[in-house]
């Protein structure tokens, strides 16, 4: 008996989960294994997924050339190299009235940060599209625990 296979050109973006509450906010996948194989009717050995409560934060405002804040403003963190197409691995957040964001739950490692006047949703994984933009994001290391405060410039919708 045959089965209809779906084949897709390439992924989808990860849809965005719920914010997390409580002391789940400081929570990230810091261990999984890199495959999982499994054929016929073997049994599956258990999977371990490790967690941490370490995860970092990023917390701050995005500012205009005139150092005024900037509402609706798209702020998106990813690690280094393409566009991961892992949800724990990238985070997006729109700006308030004050210019102000926050990003929980990071796990440790190196980020880019950008933050666009206006940017079409999900264009950042996209490796092109990133790629014109490097030399406007902001390069950081978190560290597991750590809480950084930043203040970005906005790249403008004009440019």
């Amino acid at each position: 008996m045959a089965f209809p296979v779906a084949v897709r050109q390439a992924p989808d973006p990860p849809a965005v989960a719920p914010p997390l509450t409580g002391i789940l906010q400081n929570a990230y996948v810091k261990s999984i294994p890199e495959t999982l194989r499994v054929e016929g009717t073997e049994p599956v050995p258990p999977l371990e997924i490790g967690i941490s409560l370490g995860a970092a934060s990023l917390k701050g405002r995005v500012m205009n050339s005139r150092q005024e804040p900037v509402t609706q403003a798209t702020v998106v963190v990813l690690p280094p190299g393409q566009p991961p197409f892992r949800s724990d691995r990238y985070a997006v957040f729109t700006t308030g009235p004050s210019g102000q964001f926050e990003f929980r739950g990071l796990p440790p490692g190196e980020y880019r940060v950008f933050a666009w006047e206006d940017v079409d949703p999900g264009a950042w994984f996209n490796a092109a599209f990133v790629g014109a933009y490097e030399r406007d994001a902001t390069a950081m290391t978190l560290g597991e625990g750590q809480n950084r405060d930043l203040e970005i410039r906005v790249i403008p919708s004009s440019r």
